[in-house]
């Protein structure tokens, strides 16, 4: 049982969501938003047709994580999906059976979102809405909102009242592109090491995934193959960057308070008609760059835990879109 589990640990067999494209709705060429914003790049091109279509990605079938982004940002509504992503066995296997489902926080799954939206609160409103942004216009993000934000980030709960975090906020669009050209340098090799499966690629990443399990499931190695084939492309053009650092040393669980504090930013941002978007890779780039992080002033014990992509949407993108049930467990009187 447990050599099958470690067998199963590298390119695992997998269901994907079934897309679909009504080409009579469709504008082509005039948008191409679902391309843009397809994070794992599954959504291809063609320049034949002027229309999108999913294909695989490097020597996968498909690589669709559900996120419903290419919903959220078609002005059409052509773009429609069934199904879901689940792996069937191995190591990766999903954890649970869920079906996706629009909001629904009246628990009446009868009711669409839409006619029930006027009666919460703008909080759930935002939170409901927001949705990563990849499309991103070049207009400047002031300062004063950027502070704004992070503000929002300081008043987040941390075990002890200990606030583990501290902020780094770029606006200068030539260090943004100098953090994704060489952040890029080393996460090649990553991408490199897992896409296109072969023999060798299976036994070492299937070594790697017993020492660093969250590291080495497959599903962040697309987006590296789409920022690889468009120039390093990881923050989308954004013009205003946020690191957030983590105090390694601090009480508890420090990377749950930068978590909780990412997130105040991130819905605080979206409340503000920003739109942003997380991004790990960078994070993971910076440990493997010394002289970035002299650059920025990082020592040890500081560490860039997360990233975060701010500037004004291109296109909508906040909607409300399906998401997996989550099971609930009930203990009442």
């Amino acid at each position: 049982m447990m050599f099958e589990r470690y067998r199963k640990a590298y390119a695992p067999e997998a269901t994907w969501p079934q897309w679909n494209n009504d080409k009579e709705t469709c504008i082509g060429s005039k948008c191409r938003f679902c391309f843009e914003t397809c994070p794992t790049g599954t959504i291809k091109w063609s320049s034949k047709t002027g229309m999108p279509y999913v294909a695989g990605v490097g020597g996968f079938d498909k690589a669709c994580i559900n996120c419903y982004n290419c919903i959220a940002v078609c002005p059409s509504h052509s773009i429609s999906m069934s199904g879901g992503y689940k792996v069937i066995s191995g190591r990766y296997k999903t954890a649970k059976d869920s079906v996706l489902r629009e909001p629904m926080p009246f628990q009446d799954r009868n009711v669409p979102y839409s006619e029930i939206e006027k009666e919460l609160t703008e909080v759930e409103r935002v939170i409901y809405r927001r949705r990563s942004n990849r499309i991103f216009k070049d207009t400047p993000v002031p300062e004063a909102l950027l502070h704004r934000i992070m503000e929002a980030g300081r008043y987040s709960p941390t075990a002890g009242n200990n606030m583990p975090f501290m902020f780094v906020a770029i606006t200068d669009t030539k260090l943004i592109r100098e953090i994704e050209v060489r952040s890029m340098k080393i996460l090649q090799w990553f991408k490199n090491l897992y896409l296109n499966p072969n023999l060798f690629k299976r036994i070492i990443s299937t070594v790697m995934s017993y020492f660093m399990v969250n590291q080495m499931d497959q599903r962040p190695f697309f987006p590296l193959d789409k920022a690889a084939r468009r120039d390093s492309n990881l923050f989308y053009g954004a013009p205003a960057l946020i690191l957030i650092l983590m105090y390694k040393r601090c009480i508890s669980d420090p990377n749950l308070d930068a978590g909780i504090c990412a997130q105040n930013i991130v819905l605080t941002a979206h409340a503000l008609g920003l739109g942003t978007c997380y991004n790990g890779y960078a994070a993971t780039a910076f440990g493997y760059l010394p002289g970035m992080r002299k650059k920025f002033g990082i020592k040890y014990p500081w560490k860039v835990v997360t990233t975060i992509a701010v500037g004004y949407a291109k296109v909508k993108t906040d909607r409300a879109v399906p998401r997996e049930d989550i099971p609930v467990r009930w203990f009442t009187r």
